[in-house]
């Protein structure tokens, strides 16, 4: 199974490949008014269902991002503004993402968190929003970068092996495409694709 999330880290969409995870949804619906960094639906009873934390997948463009607060019951806070009033949308139940036996929750973290902004482990996250322009140079720097942030997960013994890499998009301007396959600790090999602009 994909799971998909844009984010507004400067990084594009993330795929997530989880096999075996099953989908629990929790309510779907369409939205009815357009507002930053909301979701708004008139005939919802979202206080009663929704929860922070939960993910939302925008079935028009494809889109995903997560709850950070539930403000109404017609009326949700979400991470990332990606609706537009009258496009459709269905809502996952947290237990969807808890499910995960594998490491993509951290790959997903290790790349978009900032390097030197997560104030428990400075050196945590990434370096990759350091990346200002596509050249040769840069796309072999990002693959550094992305070596980098991902090491943790080999020096603590919840991956065997790692192996990344980053290229340009050759359909899509500016977009430095980057791709992490990780063997397990127990053998379960994973996969994780994403992007980032380079404006």
């Amino acid at each position: 199974m994909d799971f998909k999330i844009v984010t507004n880290a400067g990084l594009g969409e993330m795929i997530f490949v989880r096999p075996g995870v099953n989908i629990e949804i929790a309510e779907t619906g369409t939205t009815t008014d357009d507002a930053q960094n909301k979701l708004i639906d008139s005939s919802q009873n979202f206080l009663s269902t929704i929860e922070i934390g939960m993910s939302i997948k925008n079935i028009t463009d494809t889109t995903y991002t997560f709850v950070t607060s539930v403000d109404s019951d017609i009326q949700l806070s979400v991470r990332d503004y990606i609706f537009a009033s009258g496009e459709s949308y269905e809502i996952r139940k947290k237990s969807d993402f808890a499910k995960s036996d594998n490491i993509l929750n951290n790959i997903f973290l290790s790349i978009i968190v900032e390097r030197n902004s997560f104030f428990f482990n400075p050196e945590f996250g990434s370096r990759l929003h350091l990346i200002k322009k596509l050249t040769d140079q840069n796309v072999a720097l990002a693959k550094d970068y992305l070596d980098e942030a991902l090491q943790w997960i080999l020096d603590t013994g919840k991956a065997k092996k790692i192996d990344t890499l980053t290229e340009r998009d050759l359909d899509v301007m500016n977009r430095l495409n980057l791709l992490v396959t990780a063997t397990q600790s127990n053998n379960q090999i994973v996969t994780f694709e994403s992007f980032i602009e380079v404006v």
